[in-house]
Parts: C-alpha cells; sequence; structure tokens
C-alpha cells in the first residue's frame, strides 16, 4: 500500500474544478445557465479583476487495492483517507488569475490514524482566447495554467508502526504548466453542454529521501530520489437539466514516467531489503456527479471519483462534495 500513496499526493491537489463561470452580458436565446463546474475539471476562462471564487472539498477516499503491471486488480487493506481542499483564486487583471488551495487530511488504516497537512499547489492561469457566447461558433476558450506545488507536506522519516497514514506531502517542487479548452454548447430549452478539455505536464524536482517516505523506502534509507514525470487528461461534460440542476462528468487519464534513485533503498522492518516506486504507472478514472446551484453565484457539486482500470497504481472509490462561491 505505502507504494500508492504518491499517485494521489501527486495529482489530488492540481484537477480541483474552482472555476465558477459566469456569462456577463450573453445574448443566450433563453435565460443563462447556472454552473458550478465539474468535480475536477477547471474552467477555460480566468476569473475577472475584482472577483473571488471559493470552493471548499470535502474527498473521503478508500484505496482498496492496487493494480499490477499486467493491469490486474490486487486487493489490500483499505486505506481512507478523509482530504480537505480550500481552493481560492482570486482575479488580477482582465486576463490573469492566481490560485491557492491549503488543505489537510485524516488518514487512517487497520486502526492506526494520523492528521497530515497537505502540499499546497499555488496555480497561475493566463487567458490566451476568451469566447463569448454566440451561437454557432465554434471556437473554444482557451487557457494557460502554470503551476507550482509546494512541499510543505510531511514525506520524509515515517513512523513505520502509522503505516503510513502519517504521509501527507510529495517532498518535491512540482512544476506544471497545461492547457485548457472551453466551449458552452445550447442545444435547446434550458439545456447547454459545457464541454472542457485539459492537459497537464507535471515535471517534480529530485527529493533527498531518509528512512520510511512516500515512496517506500525502509530503516536505513538514504537516497536522491527522481519522482515521475507526469501527464495528466481530463474531458469534463456538464449538461444542463434546467437552470439549477445538471449533470456532470469527468473521464481522467493520468501517466506516470519511470522513475529513479541513486543510493540506498532502506531494509523492512523484517530485515529484507525496502524498495522504491520507480515503475512507470497508468490510471483511468472517472467522477461522475450531481450539481444544483442556488443562483449565479452560490452552488453545490456532489458525486463519486473511481478507478476503472490501471496498471502500477492505485485502485481507488471516493465520494466527494464541493460547495462553490462566487463573489
Amino acid at each position: 500500500m505505502k507504494n500508492l500513496l504518491s499517485l494521489f499526493i501527486l495529482t489530488s491537489t492540481s484537477l480541483l474544478a474552482v472555476d465558477k463561470v459566469l456569462y456577463p452580458n450573453q445574448d443566450f436565446p433563453v435565460e443563462g445557465p447556472w454552473l458550478t463546474g465539474p468535480l475536477l475539471a477547471p474552467s477555460s476562462v480566468t476569473v475577472p479583476a475584482g472577483h473571488w471564487n471559493v470552493e471548499p472539498y470535502v474527498y473521503e477516499i478508500a484505496i482498496t487495492g492496487n493494480y499490477d503491471s499486467d493491469w490486474r486488480s490486487i486487493k489490500a487493506p483499505t486505506f481512507w483517507s478523509t482530504n480537505v481542499e480550500v481552493p481560492i483564486q482570486v482575479g488580477l487583471c482582465s486576463f490573469l488569475d492566481l490560485q491557492v488551495t491549503p488543505g489537510f487530511s485524516w488518514n487512517y488504516t487497520q486502526h492506526k490514524g494520523t492528521w497530515t497537512l497537505s502540499d499546497i499547489p499555488v496555480v497561475l492561469d493566463v487567458q490566451l482566447y476568451n469566447n463569448d457566447f454566440i451561437e454557432g461558433n465554434w471556437m473554444p476558450s482557451i487557457k494557460l495554467v502554470l503551476r507550482e506545488l509546494f512541499p510543505v507536506g510531511k514525506y520524509n522519516q515515517l513512523d513505520p508502526e502509522n503505516l503510513f497514514t502519517d504521509s501527507g506531502g510529495a517532498g518535491s517542487w512540482v512544476t506544471g504548466f497545461g492547457l485548457v479548452f472551453g466551449k458552452l454548447i445550447h442545444f435547446r430549452g434550458p439545456h447547454f453542454l459545457n464541454a472542457r478539455f485539459t492537459v497537464q505536464y507535471n515535471l517534480p524536482s529530485a527529493v533527498q529521501l531518509r528512512g520510511f517516505n512516500t515512496y517506500g523506502g525502509g530503516i536505513g534509507t538514504r537516497a536522491k530520489y527522481f519522482p515521475s514525470q507526469s501527464i495528466f487528461l481530463d474531458l469534463g461534460l456538464e449538461w444542463t437539466l434546467a437552470q439549477r440542476w445538471a449533470l456532470a462528468i469527468d473521464l481522467v487519464a493520468t501517466y506516470f514516467t519511470k522513475a529513479h534513485f541513486s543510493g540506498f533503498a532502506g531494509l523492512n522492518t523484517d530485515g529484507t531489503p525496502a524498495t522504491l516506486q520507480t515503475v512507470p504507472r497508468i490510471q483511468y478514472s472517472v467522477a461522475p456527479a450531481l450539481e444544483y446551484n442556488w443562483s449565479a453565484n452560490w452552488g453545490v457539486i456532489g458525486g463519486v471519483w473511481m478507478s476503472v482500470a490501471g496498471r502500477n497504481s492505485a485502485q481507488f472509490i471516493s465520494g466527494v462534495i464541493a460547495v462553490n462561491y462566487y463573489h
């Protein structure tokens, strides 16, 4: 189980759809939609200057096993994580906004539990092209995403008796950059389709490992570790049932390159050689959700995020709920 945790630590805090999308002064054929956003895919437009957006998330995650190198599901003792994250997004100017996401977790498995502080992603969004809603115009809005993960969570010198519940961070400065494409399409009556596509590449810095750590290790581990680079793809869709109600889904693919290290990987408590996570990984997941909006500024979304296939990666299911407020 110890080699499964970094998949969540390296990715979960970067996938939040904090952006509330408003369509002021748009010439809709009917009253415009109120949308909170899919669970994971971010908006393709920035928050305007003078406005801000906050969307607290609560994840209840159950990592139930892993997918091996042959894509087979292997069960393991369930690792539970209650993860709270609070993305805060502030508009800086007409084409630029800034997002910061503090968070913490309660991790529990086999009668061991620990509170942990999460790494903090800081994101700068740059609007490359903003296509106002015009029926018949199929050009999407495009946003550039620049991201840095600040490694404040614990990742090193873990207590083996805690069964890795005290792991909260990656220990690496992870630089990410990506593009978000988005298009709102009107069909008929109150029915709109909001489509988003995200591609993001993450480049982590090297990490000095000592003892039991997020990536594995054991007694006496002393190594310089080079974490996997990764690419994240997400197709997010919203379909408005009525102005206040919408269905949403994210289709996600995450690919990790092979990691490597130099030094000593350490020993397990039984004296056998410890391991560090090095193999390339693939994970496919899906996140269906239902959203309700009280107004153009307030909304709530809840759903399930779960793995559907993978290779050398975690098998998980997670309940997710978030409340969005735009000012």
